[in-house]
């Protein structure tokens, strides 16, 4: 086995089999393998399969999560690499003790939802501190209400936010990171007020929103590193039909970078109803993506019945048709000059078996990108004529992606030893220390990435373990990443250090409500029986959370036959971490919600659960809730009943309570 130094430089290559290995004698090296990773500044990661290795090693070490990355996010100044450890918290699996101790750092940047005179100062640490929360699944709904509190934490961190949240909804698929992510892209800040876009997709878009780019970076990133089943279910379920145009864009691009197969049908009843046209483009970019018959089908329907709308994914996808002629014809109307789109489309009639006349052309193009599709057009039409041609190009060659090109091109003709040159030219440009020059395989695009896989594969047994390799290297990454397996004799067991314990916050079992790790929160709902219907309607709106295990409703109704109705109610007052007060005239006047009303509000005084009052019906409850200098937050805020004030239906009341009910719990579990 290498000294750590090498093995680090080995595990942080472009080699896929050498960095594989190296990862597994760093974990077998156990400490001294952890302090050779972590005793330096951690470089950015340069291609995903480094990234992959650094989660899998942050994976089989989990300790790693609780002292190192903890330590990086805490002491930012000591190395300045803590933007990258961030990232490394989504090699964790769910643990309480990293979101205590992450959430204790929040809460020095930020107080009652504004940002502190130290993050004011200095926006870095807390920028680099809301991506770790969302890529170690803490709750986008914080993440939202951190920086939707004031303008600067707007402006600085909006982004950050943004992408944390988007890292938890990729990870966890759970439907509640959904709500905070809608609010970042469809509100701004251009004066002295945040808010919402115009439902236009000709708006213009002021400095103070988040821009196109920005969204199709996270969808082409993170979503594609991921591509969580239920993500796709959410945006099919939720965004496919939501008001706001760029709700829906944004969800048709995820979608996109999922490429799942089983989307093709639900995406195509969604693109024959779609009125914007970025949107419908990055639905047939989803067609295209799920590699198959009906998908493909489905998308020469679409361009032959309006005016050929979604040429760039036609040339790249119509091959795989189920009527060859209906292909070759589609693809032979985009083949009209100079772009991308012609060359990509050769391809794909190459891949039919028909020369296009274009071809000669576009072998001795000033454009390395055209170059590129005219060698890979002539391996898949099998022209062996042409390979010295094809290896001359890639002597010549401009760029290291068309090498890659033209060495897959090689490959397939038959040059002898293809298979392992072409190996050679993807380790060399992962390896490049250029960003510009860096060949990153698995955001390369899907049908370069198949002919890359085709090159390798022309190599047999000699290339097998190539091949396998590079494969993998496309996969995308499990949400929950298992440790690796290493199956050797005496190999080093995972760190044993201690867990860390962030200072000022309240370990397990220790006082204050809710503690994480220890279960749901217990929630009291307190009420008139004269509001029954609307106390069941709240009840609808909080089922999502009863579901995530977040919180146990109790109220009276569930009170056995023959209990001790009394007993049974100060028993579970006493003991909740909750206690809404559905208030209404009817619920001041009960003798009964008086009664538990007072000792809410002592539970309140000595610390032991939290009232929070729900204002049904329009009444004098400012009174009764505010004594001395205590001020109580009422839902819904700005003094709107859940009747009578200005709301379209009770759901979208309901709706609201529960979005702000969601942020404070997720809030009272992170301590």
């Amino acid at each position: 086995m290498s000294n750590p130094d090498q093995l680090v430089e080995r595990f942080l290559g472009g080699d896929p089999i050498a960095g594989t290995q190296a990862l597994r004698d760093l974990l077998v090296l156990g400490n001294s393998g952890e302090d050779a990773l972590f005793s330096r500044r951690i470089e950015d990661p340069k291609t995903m399969q480094v990234r992959r290795r650094w989660l899998q090693y942050v994976a089989s070490r989990p300790n790693v999560g609780t002292v190192r990355l903890i330590d990086r996010m805490e002491n930012q100044d000591r190395f300045k690499d803590a933007h990258v450890a961030a990232y490394l918290f989504a090699g964790i699996s769910e643990n309480p003790g990293v979101m205590r101790a992450l959430y204790a750092q929040l809460s020095n940047d930020f107080k009652d939802s504004q940002p502190t005179r130290a993050t004011l100062l200095d926006y870095d640490p807390a920028w680099n501190r809301l991506l770790a929360w969302g890529y170690a699944g803490g709750g986008a709904a914080m993440l939202w209400d951190n920086v939707s509190g004031s303008r600067f934490a707007w402006e600085k961190l909006r982004t950050s936010a943004f992408r944390g949240a988007c890292a938890a909804f990729a990870r966890t698929g759970e439907d509640h990171h959904r709500w905070a992510i809608e609010q970042l892209i469809t509100h701004e800040w251009p004066g002295y007020k945040l808010t919402e876009i115009s439902d236009q997709p000709d708006t213009r878009l002021s400095n103070e929103a988040l821009h196109g780019a920005e969204l199709a970076g996270e969808a082409h990133n993170v979503f594609l590193t991921w591509r969580h089943g239920k993500v796709a279910d959410h945006i099919l379920a939720r965004w496919s039909k939501h008001a706001h145009w760029r709700v829906r864009d944004f969800g048709a691009q995820i979608l996109a970078s999922l490429g799942f197969q089983r989307t093709v049908r639900p995406v195509t009843e969604w693109l024959q109803r779609e009125p914007v046209q970025s949107v419908r483009i990055s639905l047939l970019h989803t067609l295209e993506r799920s590699e198959t018959v009906s998908g493909t089908d489905a998308l020469i329907d679409h361009f032959t019945s309006s005016r050929q709308e979604g040429q760039p994914h036609i040339a790249k996808a119509a091959w795989r048709a189920s009527d060859k002629n209906r292909a070759l014809a589609v693809l032979n109307a985009v083949v009209k000059g100079d772009d991308p789109t012609s060359a990509e489309a050769v391809v794909s009639l190459a891949r039919l078996g028909q020369r296009h006349p274009q071809l000669p052309r576009l072998l001795d193009s000033h454009d390395d990108y055209w170059r590129l599709n005219a060698a890979l057009a002539v391996a898949y039409i099998g022209d062996r004529a042409l390979l010295e041609s094809v290896l001359t190009m890639q002597r010549e060659a401009a760029t290291p992606l068309e090498r890659i090109g033209l060495a897959a091109a090689a490959a397939i003709l038959g040059r002898p030893n293809g298979a392992i040159r072409l190996n050679s030219e993807l380790v060399a440009a992962a390896n490049s220390e250029d960003y510009f020059k860096r060949v990153d395989l698995f955001f390369v695009h899907r049908f370069l990435q198949l002919a890359v896989l085709d090159g390798l594969a022309t190599g047999g047994e000699q290339s097998k373990n190539h091949l396998t390799a590079w494969r993998a290297e496309m996969e995308p990454l499990d949400p929950v990443l298992r440790p690796v397996e290493l199956a050797m004799p005496g190999s080093a067991p995972p760190s044993t250090r201690p867990v860390p314990v962030a200072k000022n916050v309240p370990s397990e079992g220790h006082g204050g409500p809710a503690q994480v790790g220890r279960g749901p929160l217990k929630l009291f709902i307190s009420y008139s029986h004269r509001d029954e219907k609307m106390r069941a309607k709240l009840g609808e709106h909080l089922a999502p959370l009863v579901d995530e295990g977040l919180i146990r409703i109790w109220h009276d109704r569930e009170i056995e036959a023959g209990a001790n109705w009394e007993g049974e109610i100060n028993k579970e007052i006493g003991e909740a971490d909750l206690i809404l007060l559905l208030v209404s005239a009817s619920f001041l006047q009960s003798r009964y919600c008086r009664e538990e009303l007072l000792r809410a509000i002592g539970q309140r005084t000595v610390g032991k659960s939290v009232p929070i009052p729900i204002i049904l019906r329009p009444c004098d409850w400012v009174s009764v809730f505010n004594q001395g200098d205590y001020k109580t937050q009422a839902l819904p805020r700005d003094n709107r009943p859940v009747a009578s004030g200005r709301w379209p239906n009770h759901d979208a009341a309901f709706e609201a309570i529960v979005r702000e009910l969601r942020v404070k719990i997720e809030r009272m579990r992170s301590k």
